[in-house]
């Protein structure tokens, strides 16, 4: 009987968990406001091999390597409207006027790593658009008092999930043969 008390509380626990944070397209929001993007890759790369692909390749700036942890800094990113799939014309506002870049953590395991970007920054990219902040939370965009907003659902996570993903993914290795 004790057991399977504990066993409701737990189940219960793990359900109210799940439903604490809504996901849409790889984006994470957590009951205290912030948007959170996060996705697993597979890799082949060793540890070492990824991490200094990373470097080489400035995907991530002022970087700091703890453990298995890659921490650092996104670098402004345009996002890619047509490799999602959307026209211009189709594309939110928020979107064409400002680039990204958030902070960075890539967490390795052997054969896949996972990337969470965080306190991600919308910056001003000189655009016709009437944005005037210089920068920009994306929750300033995403969130509203019902929640996530339909436009951010319909086309800016597809369009800045793509980005993302695409950005992340080729990872490549410098050959050092010449």
């Amino acid at each position: 009987m004790k057991k399977g008390i504990i066993s409701l509380f737990l189940l219960f626990c793990a359900c109210s968990f799940l439903t604490a944070q809504e996901t849409i397209q790889g984006f994470i929001f957590p009951e205290d406001g912030s948007v959170i993007w996060q996705h697993e890759f597979s890799t082949q790369q060793s540890m070492n091999e990824l991490f200094n692909s990373l470097i080489e390749n400035r995907i991530v700036t002022d970087y700091e390597i703890i453990e298995n942890r890659f921490s650092g800094v996104l670098p402004q990113v345009a996002a890619n409207y047509a490799l999602a799939g959307f026209k211009k014309s189709k594309t939110p506002n928020f979107i064409l006027a400002y680039d990204c870049t958030a902070n960075v953590l890539i967490q390795y395991k052997p054969g896949r790593y996972r990337v969470t970007l965080h306190r991600i920054r919308l910056i001003n990219n000189g655009s016709d658009f009437s944005f005037t902040n210089p920068v920009n939370l994306l929750e300033d965009f995403v969130l509203n008092k019902n929640g996530v907003s339909k436009t951010f659902q319909k086309s800016g996570a597809t369009i800045l999930n793509t980005t993302f993903i695409d950005y992340f993914s080729n990872i490549n290795l410098f050959n050092d043969e010449w």
